[in-house]
């Protein structure tokens, strides 16, 4: 891009791809959300020594014993915040977010859903199901699953570094917005994991069912190209 040229916003979310559907069989949907500064064309893909790419959500999942009858979907959302970010705070992301899933629901509304986030998605998640409890209540009745995939609950020491750099690139459409909500301990984010912990772990009552909820931690510290950051910081719980 030359430096004079504007840039363009590209919008939040495009459309959702099903990356395995068993039809008429199916009995659960497998939603897919990955995160920040990635894309769901890489995200969820494994480059093999040979240069051949196997695509988890459809060729390994589906093979997997007793998920034969499950619809896989990723959704595309943009998450770059180098150049051509979209802009927006978290609470708006999560309503698109949340309309997004509702959208791919409403024709099943008592289908069971389990959700696959990955880092930032994974705070986008928790937002748009809170979001859910009101706006949404077959979405948030029919969550029975949510496997998180190194998700920063309390925020990252890369945020900061990131910012920096987003800050440099200001002329090609770069933003810190989602990426100072991912400061270290930042309050929103630990005001977020304290009423998401409210309405989908604790159970007031016995008759309540909440999802069953997988923490995954990754440990692997985080990086910028060669350069070290540190560990994420991981809440992690298993329920």
């Amino acid at each position: 891009m030359d430096f004079w040229t504007p840039y363009t916003v590209h919008p939040a979310f495009r459309t959702t791809e099903i990356m395995y559907d068993a039809g008429m069989n199916t009995m659960v949907d497998i939603i897919a959300i990955h995160g920040l500064g990635s894309n769901p064309d890489s995200a969820w893909t494994y480059r093999m020594d040979n240069g051949s790419n196997v695509y988890w959500l459809k060729d390994l999942l589906p093979k997997s014993q007793g998920l034969e009858n499950i619809r896989v979907m990723k959704v595309n959302h943009q998450t770059r915040w180098d150049s051509n970010a979209a802009d927006m705070g978290l609470q708006w992301y999560a309503s698109e977010l949340l309309d997004h899933i509702h959208s791919l629901h409403k024709a099943n509304p008592t289908r069971p859903i389990i959700f696959i986030a990955h880092s930032f998605g994974g705070i986008l998640l928790k937002k748009a199901l809170l979001l859910a409890k009101a706006r949404s209540k077959n979405v948030a009745a029919m969550t029975k699953g949510i496997i998180f995939l190194g998700v920063p609950h309390q925020g990252s020491n890369a945020a900061f570094i990131a910012s920096c750099l987003s800050c440099s690139a200001y002329f090609r459409g770069s933003s810190t917005t989602m990426l100072e909500l991912m400061s270290a301990d930042g309050s929103e984010l630990l005001d977020l994991e304290s009423e998401f912990y409210d309405a989908y772990v604790t159970q007031y009552h016995l008759e309540d069912i909440q999802p069953y909820i997988y923490d995954i931690v990754e440990k692997r510290p985080e990086r910028i190209g060669k350069f070290v950051l540190g560990w994420v910081s991981l809440f992690h719980k298993r329920l």
